[in-house]
């Protein structure tokens, strides 16, 4: 659609996937994004005076796994402690020299197995120079100190509950509580209620604290009490209205997987057989199992630097440049054509060459937003006031990231974290940390193995807020909460890096979903406008994604819609 335009508010990856797919389909498109770099929620950072890592294919180190060997554009990525940019040179795996070491301040790398991350993957050419992360334990903060996490334990309860007794983070009257699930699990509750509402109806306030807060913290930085169910776990809203116990439905599909596999061993026996010997060949169309995370030797940044390349081979970026206004459309009722008027600010624009009245406004046929709850709402004061009522009623917390970058000699290699991948903390125990990562032993090719790097999640809602400290306050008081938790860094003087994302994790409440769908109603009333991302979608990459190509498919059907027909002139959510 050539004669067609777009403009993308908001450079996450979302409004990324979304640009790049029109600008692939013919669709001239224009991104806007206030900030000085493309996204939003994904930000890598060099440590530039740590000792270099190979980039080559072959030197990975044990545990992590490279993908390929094709040449990769990598992205600019921070140095520590200064934030100035370093460009990285695009580089051949096979015959690259040494690199900094990268790091994650924002998400930490790619979900896999989430609906159209491959195939978007394979599109951008960035499939063969993946890299994965090692496989690790995870420790749970509890009564006990930091202990490995039991099996079976998922951010919405236990699903297993003899692991769970010998972890000992329960008391014994906890575990009695939780055992009783299958009784307590009868109780019919309809509509969306709290996470934390239908833990501890079902397994008792013990594992609401010591379970699923230090998890669903982690990932959503999450007031269990407050954060909706049906957007934490869809399925379990339907249990919950059936009164369904999840102990003995997690205990049903067991005995049929086992079942499953019994009934199958010899046929599968016989294939494999077949295959060693040499009588039958692997099946050439069995798709291999993927790893589920990925990332890239440049970082995760790796991903929305290449959508935003592929845009600009099709249309504009304008980074530092802010939409300030968005006009009713315009649209002729003889030919059904609409024209939106977005003002906008910012040395962007001049950067780009526009001037004049370009400069200050852009017009296009339709237009996508794809930013938090509270731009979005200020934006659609004029378009939709009722969209701007529901979004003004969106909640987000304001989280960040702590890098600690600890010398080799005399790391606490007597901390559990040391030998596990990640700790996760709850509420109980931190008001202001949710998470620790061993880097060092998550990716060991890319941050060689001579130093101890951790990662702090630090931010939750209804915790200390993180807004209120500049970035030696915070560093300092991460560093004084880890000691106060058992692992002493302060005397090992860390080099730091803190990366600060505000108001960026959205906290649905319960009814959620309904307050979506009336959002949706107020958009659908407004031609040539469609709204996403983590605002209505929620937070991560793999959920960005699918939300970005969502909002590309609607609007190219507005596109390339019938203009007379009055019925397809409608806005989409």
């Amino acid at each position: 659609m050539p004669d067609k335009s777009v403009i993308v508010i908001g450079g996450g990856v979302c409004g990324l996937v979304a640009a790049h797919t029109l600008a692939c389909a013919g669709t001239r498109v224009t991104l806007v994004e206030a900030s000085d770099r493309v996204g939003g929620q994904v930000r890598s950072a060099a440590l530039s005076d740590a000792p270099a890592t190979s980039g080559n294919a072959t030197g990975s180190a044990e545990g992590e796994q490279t993908a390929g060997e094709a040449a990769v554009p990598e992205p600019d990525v921070i140095e520590l402690g200064t934030g100035r940019r370093l460009p990285v040179e695009p580089t051949d795996p096979r015959s690259a020299g040494l690199r900094p070491p990268v790091v994650e301040l924002g998400a930490e790398a790619v979900p896999l197995r989430a609906p159209g991350v491959t195939a978007l993957i394979e599109e951008l050419g960035l499939a063969r120079s993946m890299t994965h992360p090692r496989s690790g334990r995870s420790l749970l903060s509890s009564r006990r100190g930091a202990v490995p996490m039991p099996d079976g334990v998922t951010p919405t309860g236990p699903t297993r509950l003899l692991p769970t007794v010998r972890s000992q983070i329960l008391s014994p009257r906890g575990l009695l509580r939780a055992a009783a699930e299958p009784l307590t699990g009868r109780r019919h509750v309809a509509g969306d209620i709290s996470v934390g509402e239908f833990i501890e109806s079902r397994f008792g306030p013990q594992v609401a604290r010591a379970v699923v807060d230090p998890l669903l913290g982690a990932i959503h930085a999450a007031d269990i009490h407050r954060f909706s169910l049906a957007a934490a776990a869809p399925a379990l809203v339907e249990s919950a209205a059936e009164g369904n116990s999840l102990l003995l439905d997690t205990l049903a599909r067991q005995a049929r997987r086992t079942a499953g596999r019994v009934r199958g061993m010899p046929v599968r026996g016989y294939r494999r057989m077949s295959q060693i010997m040499g009588l039958m060949e692997d099946d050439p169309e069995r798709p291999a199992s993927l790893p589920p995370l990925a990332s890239w030797p440049g970082g995760t940044e790796t991903l929305p630097n290449r959508l935003a390349a592929s845009v600009r081979t099709h249309g504009r970026v304008l980074l530092g440049t802010r939409a300030t206004s968005l006009a009713p459309p315009t649209v002729d009722h003889e030919t059904g054509t609409t024209t939106w008027r977005v003002g906008i600010e910012g040395d962007g624009a001049d950067r780009d060459g526009l001037d004049g009245d370009a400069a200050r406004e852009l017009s296009a046929d339709a237009v996508i937003l794809a930013t938090g709850s509270a731009a979005s709402a200020a934006l659609l004061a004029d378009v939709s006031p009722e969209a701007t009522a529901i979004l003004s009623e969106l909640r987000a917390v304001s989280v960040a990231t702590v890098i600690l970058d600890l010398p080799a000699t005399g790391s606490p290699v007597d901390h559990p974290i040391a030998r596990a991948a990640s700790w996760f903390v709850g509420s109980a125990w931190s008001p202001l940390i949710r998470q620790v990562t061993n880097l060092s032993l998550k990716w060991p090719r890319t941050l060689g193995q001579e130093r101890l790097v951790l990662r702090v999640g630090a931010g939750r809602d209804g915790g200390r807020p993180v807004d209120g400290m500049d970035d030696d306050e915070l560093v300092s008081a991460v560093v004084d909460e880890l000691g106060r938790l058992g692992l002493p860094v302060a005397q090992m003087n860390p080099r730091t890096l803190v990366g600060r994302f505000p108001h960026a994790m959205p906290q649905p409440a319960p009814g959620h979903r309904d307050r979506m769908e009336y959002l949706a109603a107020a958009v659908s009333e407004v031609p040539g406008l469609a709204l996403g991302g983590c605002a209505s979608d929620g937070a991560g990459v793999g959920t960005a994604i699918v939300a970005g190509r969502r909002l590309a498919r609607q609007i190219s059907a507005f596109l390339s819609r019938d203009t007379r027909d009055r019925d397809e002139r409608g806005g989409i959510l």
